[in-house]
């Protein structure tokens, strides 16, 4: 009975896969070969069909101009050794299945403005990609594991999606990393997320050139957020901070931090900014425009003073 439900399945999904390259409107796809950097435009009913190219084994460079794909399926572009750089931006697509990007040298995926909802693990693991953009797609839910073994991953956008969760487990792999995730739905910031015990690395602190949390919903920071992490620049600019509890020191850690456009209570401002100048920490943390709205209400006359 087992083997008959598993058999019926497959067929159903071989089925809609062949229904969905026949009915579905051609795609648009300019790419690229290594001899000469030349390139062509071609127009498909799938993306398997450009395998049939004579020169696919040579291409380093996918771009979809035009055309829906709703699923990217397993091994989708595994016939493409040398591929390099894969772009997919608007093509709709709602969901991608382990396995897609096949074996290649894949360096570069984009896929911003499209209908992604879930990240699972396989999607990405493995892969020898520096440059990942899952920005402006509707993500909600990305699986613990989803971007494991990934050394090499330098730059992961996820900008203008609706994560609520930050998931520690997401960093293991990525010891050096600029991460966006500007305008999500994160109400809060775990307790020593970025803190990861038992990995065997020479250094085991991660480190970011660029940790991007602006425009979410966070109210609270506190001072292990950031334990077992080295972040170059933090912006938590156009987020709910009112005020910020415990030691300065602990909490601007960071070489550059941005805490402007927040609504911050003025007293607590004050305090901030006067830190910052008595510690010589003024050019470090970006402020300018709250510093303004408080002067303005002419409360704290001084803090014209301040950054």
């Amino acid at each position: 009975m087992l083997a008959r439900s598993s058999l019926i399945i497959f067929l159903a999904t071989f089925v809609l896969r062949v229904l969905s390259e026949n009915t579905t409107s051609k795609i648009k796809i300019r790419y690229y070969v290594t001899e000469n950097n030349q390139g062509a435009i071609v127009e498909i009913n799938s993306v398997n069909k450009l395998e049939t190219e004579s020169n696919a084994s040579q291409i380093v460079v996918i771009h979809v101009l035009e055309g829906s794909l709703p699923i990217i399926y397993a091994n989708d572009f595994k016939g493409f050794p040398l591929l390099r750089n894969l772009e997919l931006p608007g093509c709709e697509i709602e969901e991608i299945q382990p396995g897609a990007f096949g074996d290649n040298a894949l360096v570069s995926i984009g896929l911003p403005r499209n209908k992604i909802t879930t990240i699972e693990d396989g999607v990405f693991s493995n892969l020898t990609v520096q440059y990942l953009d899952l920005g402006r797609n509707l993500i909600e839910t990305i699986s613990p594991h989803a971007f494991d073994n990934m050394p090499q991953l330098k730059s992961l956008d996820l900008n203008n999606n609706k994560i609520q969760i930050v998931h520690r487990e997401w960093f293991k792999w990525n010891p050096q990393l600029s991460i966006n995730l500007a305008y999500n739905q994160i109400e809060h910031l775990p307790n020593e997320v970025f803190y990861i015990q038992n990995v065997s690395r020479i250094d085991n602190d991660l480190i970011f050139e660029h940790l991007v949390l602006a425009g979410n919903k966070i109210e609270e920071w506190k001072a292990d957020f950031l334990k077992g992490a080295r972040v170059r620049s933090l912006d938590m600019s156009t987020n709910k901070l009112q005020c910020l509890e415990g030691n300065y020191a602990n909490l601007f850690t960071a070489l550059l931090t941005d805490i402007d456009d927040n609504p911050w209570d003025c007293e607590c401002l004050l305090k901030i900014a006067k830190w910052a100048v008595e510690n010589q920490r003024d050019s470090r943390i970006r402020m300018t425009n709250s510093v303004e709205i408080c002067n303005s209400t002419g409360q704290f006359p001084t803090m014209r003073t301040l950054p």
